[in-house]
């Protein structure tokens, strides 16, 4: 890094947000569509679905946003109060069911990425601008 700047994390690595969300919302999705394929669950459909695309979405902004050279924090954040939402309710199903399979499963999930996420909103910075 150059003088003034400091390093996003020891050995100057970043923690890239999108890396992550790109896989999980699409187990998300996946997982919605395989609830639904295999007993007709319309909730579940909804939920991963639409959790999994608006993740998506998230990691698209951010994406884009990096490649620009800054770092998108209202995408980083909508994507850990997803996360956060996520966790709740899989938590209370888990509690509910005392079932690991899938409410426990994604509970872990969940909040495994939440604390991504925290990392990556503490170590996260822009890259470094290309100049022309």
């Amino acid at each position: 890094p150059e003088e003034g700047e400091e390093e996003a994390r020891p050995g100057g690595r970043r923690m890239l947000d999108f890396c992550l969300t790109f896989p999980f919302a699409g187990m998300l999705m996946a997982g919605g569509l395989f609830a639904f394929a295999a007993a007709g669950s319309v909730p579940s459909l909804v939920a991963g679905v639409g959790f999994g695309a608006a993740l998506m979405y998230c990691a698209q902004r951010s994406l884009q946003s990096y490649r620009n050279g800054e770092v998108n924090e209202a995408a980083l954040t909508a994507s850990q109060a997803l996360c956060g939402l996520l966790t709740v309710a899989m938590a209370h199903r888990w509690h509910t069911t005392q079932k690991y399979m899938p409410a426990g499963a994604l509970c872990t999930l969940s909040c495994g990425m939440n604390f991504f996420y925290l990392m990556c909103a503490r170590f996260q910075k822009a890259p470094p601008k290309k100049e022309a």
